[in-house]
């Protein structure tokens, strides 16, 4: 039985690893066994694109395990475990769809808002009935709001949940993007603080003509290669956080390895993914994306919200970045039958 597509997310636990013996500083031979050299980057056969893919991942592994061997080992051995992997992820889609009930109702009313602007457009232009057009207009504002406050309840139900699983399975994430399905939440916006400049106006249109906006559709990669990765710009102010901002396609996703200074760093993903859907730019500049992060979204400089509403989504053409979400879209073997 094919999964169904849900638009809202989930995350579990995986069982606990169990904790390497000394023999691998003792036997290199059964140590080296272990490693799976699927993902080596010195292999001869695989393409371009897939040594440039491995090389991403290598990266990530080595600043997440610097030179514990025994330790990466341990956790590239968990990720094979795929079954146990994608039983996780298709739990999580089940609770987000147990706990996000309403989400076909609200995306009802996502559909119907272009609809609506159209009616009001001809009560006002062609009716000249601008009490009608009020109504109608009154009536979006009502839906904008619900779809808001449905899209808040989602946001922070997934932040615990999905991140979570993503972040205990980055490396089987990462490696098996195609396994999965995209899904819109909400366009990309600055959650201001009381220490925000003062917004330019292209902000400001960003602002209104994102409510304008139909939702990107959900889509799912072909494969899995990554194709670049960067140190983001806001890395030298975070001390022992190292961050790495990583593209696929027209799709940016952002995460941290953190207590960089320790014996054992850890992995955090965004589980929001960043996607330049209408972008007439094919070549989504990573090293952009993060200044205009850093200086925007971070320190919420007027001079990085102008980088990123003038600059980057109009002069650069990447157009409006969508915040999506991604849900196991594989038949589960055990479920087959079900």
């Amino acid at each position: 039985m094919k999964n169904k597509k849900f638009y809202f997310l989930l995350s579990t636990s995986i069982l606990p690893i169990s904790t390497i013996s000394c023999v691998y500083s003792k036997n290199q031979t059964n140590y080296s066994s272990l490693v799976d050299h699927t993902f080596d980057v010195s292999n001869s056969k695989v393409s371009n694109e897939k040594k440039t893919h491995n090389s991403i991942i290598e990266k990530l592994l080595n600043a997440v395990f610097k030179q514990n061997q025994a330790r990466k080992v341990e956790y590239l051995e968990s990720q094979k475990n795929t079954i146990e992997i994608e039983k996780s992820f298709n739990d999580l889609k089940n609770e987000i769809n147990n706990e996000l009930s309403e989400k076909n109702e609200i995306q009802t009313l996502i559909n119907k808002i272009p609809e609506l602007r159209q009616a009001a457009q001809r009560e006002k232009e062609f009716n000249n009935n601008p009490q009608k057009a009020e109504e109608i207009n009154k009536q979006i504002k009502e839906y904008l709001a619900r779809i808001k406050e449905f899209n808040n309840k989602a946001k922070s139900f997934l932040d615990k949940k999905l991140q979570s699983l993503i972040n205990k399975n980055w490396f089987y994430f990462l490696n098996n993007l195609n396994n999965f399905e995209f899904n819109f939440i909400d366009f990309l916006t600055i959650n201001l603080g009381t220490k925000a400049q003062e917004q330019p106006e292209s902000y400001k249109k960003y602002l209104e003509n994102i409510n304008k906006l139909p939702p990107y559709k959900s889509f799912q990669f072909k494969d899995s290669l990554l194709q670049s990765i960067f140190v983001g710009e806001e890395t030298k102010e975070l001390g022992n956080i190292t961050i790495f901002y990583i593209k696929k396609d027209k799709m940016v996703i952002r995460l941290a390895v953190e207590n960089t200074d320790s014996d054992e760093p850890n992995i955090n993903v965004n589980p929001f993914q960043w996607y330049f859907g209408s972008s007439l730019n094919k070549s989504i500049s990573l090293q952009l994306v993060s200044r205009t992060y850093h200086t925007g979204f971070i320190h919420q400089f007027t001079s990085g919200m102008e980088e990123f509403a003038q600059d980057m989504i109009i002069n650069q053409r990447y157009k409006e970045p969508g915040n999506m979400y991604a849900l196991l879209n594989k038949e589960i073997p055990n479920e087959k039958n079900s």
